[in-house]
Order: C-alpha cells, then structure tokens, then sequence
C-alpha cells in the first residue's frame, strides 16, 4: 500500500527508499514504544514465582509434580523458577517439603507417621528415605539431635 502511493506521487529511488526508511523507522519506534518495560517484566515474573510456592505450600500435602503447578507450562514454569531460586521446580517442591517436615519435626507431636501422611508420602519408609537424602540422617534422629531437655 505505502509503494502504491509512492509510485503515484512519481518520486525517483533514493527518494522512495528514504521515504520507506523513515516509515519504517517510525513503526519500529512507535513499536518500541508500546513494548513492555524491564521493570513490569520482572513484576511479572515475581508475581508468578510467588503464586508458584504459594500453589506448592498449599499442595504440600498431595503429590504434586511440575505439570500440577498453576496453567503454565512445564518450560516456562522451571524458567521461572530457576531464575528466582536457583532449582528446578521439583527442586523447590523437595525444598520446601524439607522445610515443612522439619517444622513439624521440631516443633509439633506429631509422629513421623502423620507428617508422613501429611507430607503426601504414602509410607514412612519412603519419607525417611526422601527426609534422609535431604538431611543427611533419618526423620526420628534428627529430631532426637535437635531435642533440648
């Protein structure tokens, strides 16, 4: 459309050129313009790393996987969270499962049972075994190590 109406007004190359030059540099300006900032990007992406570990803590006790989390994708979620914690989603997942389980180990009765039900394990065995590779010893002792009298 813009070089039909630069036939009509019969000017020589150079100037057609000059003139799509300036129409294009005009678009990509106006372009540039409305694109969003740096600063409501990474307000964005706060924003969605929060919902992330709120959706987790509140799922804590179900068993929730990366596809779980919020109505991202897979990919986009693990940027995401990569960026703001420095793991992979179901990094954050074991984190804050890990968390969680000490809390209720140091400052709640319950039995290593019932913070493994309540943690969405399915068997003590697989608690302590998951609470092991995470602290280095299992769920009673560590409890037992951080008892004061």
């Amino acid at each position: 459309l813009l070089s039909e109406e630069l036939q009509e007004l019969r000017l020589g190359y150079k100037e057609m050129i000059g003139s799509l030059l300036f129409q294009i540099t005009m678009e990509y300006e106006r372009q540039i313009s409305a694109a969003p900032s740096e600063d409501s990007v990474i307000q964005r992406i706060d924003r969605r790393a929060d919902e992330i570990e709120n959706f987790i803590n509140a799922n804590l006790s179900t068993n929730i996987t990366t596809t779980d989390v919020l109505h991202l994708s897979k990919r986009q979620i693990n940027r995401i969270v990569f960026k703001e914690f420095g793991t992979s989603c179901c990094g954050l997942i074991k984190q804050l499962k890990h968390k969680k389980a000490q809390e209720y180990l140091l400052y709640s009765d319950k039995s290593v049972q019932e913070i493994a039900t309540t943690l969405g394990y399915g068997s003590v065995y697989s608690f302590s075994k998951f609470f092991k590779s995470q602290e280095g010893m299992p769920p009673a002792l560590f409890r037992r190590s951080h008892y004061s009298y």
